[in-house]
């Protein structure tokens, strides 16, 4: 397979070969299982980390029920979506009264612009 990687210093792609097995057995053979399972759980501390960072605002004990039931690379619905309307109302309720008067102010002046 093709493994690529760049850095800021190196901007420009580097693209080498390296054949990685696709099952549990090849990576086993070809590897070792301390190997494996060392990466696996490198890799599954990694996603539990993100998950938590999800999370990060919810209390302790509910965060501790969600890891409870998490499984790696497996998302859950944490309900339903908030429109982009949800999303803004919730962003103005949460402004300072100058800061809402200076976004209404500036919503107005893109309107009228808008029509013209």
């Amino acid at each position: 397979m093709e493994v690529s990687a760049k850095t800021k210093e190196h901007p420009e792609s580097v693209t080498v070969n390296y054949e990685i097995p696709d099952d549990l057995a090849g990576l086993t053979a070809t590897f070792g299982e301390a190997v494996v399972a060392s990466n696996a759980k490198g890799a599954i501390v990694i996603s539990l980390q993100a998950f938590i960072r999800r999370h990060i605002d919810k209390p302790k004990e509910e965060l501790d029920k969600l890891v409870a039931a998490w499984k790696p690379d497996t998302r859950a619905a944490s309900g339903p979506r908030k429109s982009p309307v949800e999303k803004t109302l919730e962003l103005f309720q949460g402004m300072t009264p100058e800061a809402r008067a200076e976004l209404l102010k500036q919503l107005k002046d893109a309107q009228r612009a808008a029509q013209g």
